[in-house]
């Protein structure tokens, strides 16, 4: 059963901010330095100061990058540039983007989450310590969820949709803005209690699974039981007891999960790999894509960029492997837990500090060509993976999937109370 309730938000005023664009960014994990400083540049009100501000020489316990968040969140909410909302809210959330000549959109919608019971969740990746460590110290200053986590969930009867569909659409949306990829990120406000009703008793019959967000999911489960030890007024009420969650049906067209590559930083030649797979060589990397695309999912396929050089490498034996995963068997046949937990940790004996990860296949050749690093190019996974790995209580490796687009940084926030 998932508890879910609508929020008064926190969001930029209008007034202050007449070009949204400007404000809002990416989440803070797929930002480098480049794009960091793009977009301080932006504007000084853009909420990279918050979700990620930079570091800065003089940083010390009580001068650094979470206190200065801390410091700019409360004071453009004094300023009146964040302004939170009256009313309890559910914010209905639109991407319209094109993936290759295709013309696709997402719906969701923005809410709490109560995480006071967390099995109600399914998480379907493994975190790293690093990440939540530095979440954790945000949240503790700022005491807000800056960015909803990513979630789907089962909506076979379209409520959630037909209540967009018949009550929202057909109005212009609260706020709307174009981002630097050219997606198109509509936001409407859903006040009417009745209609909320409706999506609360829907959300109590479905199973939550978390797409992407889990450093972030783990924090906030981490600062909510921190917050019962410290806090003498602890109730169940209380705001922490919810993370801010972006819900969206997993039945949607929209819905795009991309695969991420991995670039191993050691030399592996051919010859190590010939015992594992059968390696054919392809012309192109458009040729190896296509390749991937046609292959059954039955057979356990991979592509190869090594030595300026692309491969497409298929599991010459997959018993082994199936053996391998015979207490996990939700893994057997699935390409990126065989070859994160089988090939490279058992086989070829690679560590996770030594893989760098891509979603850009056309990057790879970039990244791999130095030092003749290989790189590895996976298929997408699809959503019904997603969700046995869940149920099966498992959890794939880190950097398993993208779902695209990302959700954008700013439109909401939710403050604790």
């Amino acid at each position: 059963m998932a508890n879910i309730r609508g929020f008064r938000g926190v969001c930029y005023s209008p007034d202050k901010i007449m070009d949204l664009s400007t404000a809002v960014c990416p989440p803070y994990d797929v930002i480098n330095k480049q794009e960091q400083d793009y977009y301080y540049r932006e504007s000084p009100y853009n909420f990279i100061r918050l979700i990620l501000n930079k570091s800065e020489e003089a940083d010390n316990n009580t001068n650094n990058k979470y206190t200065r968040a801390n410091l700019f969140f409360n004071e453009w909410l004094k300023t009146g540039i964040l302004k939170q909302d009256n009313k309890e809210t559910i914010y209905f959330y639109k991407q319209d983007y094109l993936c290759g000549n295709k013309e696709l959109s997402r719906i969701g919608f923005i809410a709490l989450l109560n995480i006071s019971d967390s099995t109600i969740v399914f998480p379907h990746e493994n975190t790293h310590t690093a990440p939540k460590m530095d979440r954790l110290e945000l949240v503790k200053n700022v005491k807000a969820n800056l960015s909803p986590i990513f979630t789907i969930f089962s909506d076979k009867g379209s409520v959630v949709e037909n209540i967009f569909n018949k009550y929202l659409s057909r109005r212009k949306p609260d706020f709307a803005l174009k981002d630097v990829e050219g997606i198109r990120n509509s936001v409407w406000r859903l006040t009417d209690e009745d209609k909320i009703a409706q999506i609360l008793r829907k959300m109590k019959e479905t199973k939550i699974f978390i797409a992407d967000g889990h450093h972030r999911f783990e924090v906030s489960l981490m600062y909510l039981n921190l917050m019962r030890k410290e806090d003498k007024a602890y109730s169940a009420d209380k705001s922490y007891n919810c993370i801010m969650t972006y819900f969206t049906p997993m039945e949607a067209e929209g819905l795009y999960v991309m695969p991420i590559h991995r670039i191993v930083k050691l030399q592996i030649g051919l010859d190590r790999l010939k015992d594992i797979f059968k390696i054919h060589k392809v012309d192109s990397v458009s040729v190896l894509e296509e390749k991937l695309k046609k292959s059954p999912k039955s057979k356990c396929v991979f592509g190869l960029y090594y030595d300026k050089d692309y491969y497409l490498l298929e599991l010459k034996d997959k018993q082994p492997s199936d053996n391998y995963f015979k207490q996990k068997k939700c893994f057997k046949g699935l390409d990126v837990a065989v070859l994160d937990f089988y090939i490279f940790a058992q086989l070829l004996k690679i560590k996770k500090e030594d893989i760098v990860y891509t979603k850009d296949i056309y990057e790879i050749k970039n990244l791999a060509d130095n030092d003749s690093k290989s790189a590895f190019i996976l298929r997408p996974i699809n959503v019904e993976q997603i969700r046995d790995v869940a149920l099966c209580g498992e959890k794939m490796p880190p950097k398993s999937t993208y779902f695209y687009p990302k959700l954008l940084s700013g439109l909401v926030a939710h403050k604790f109370e």
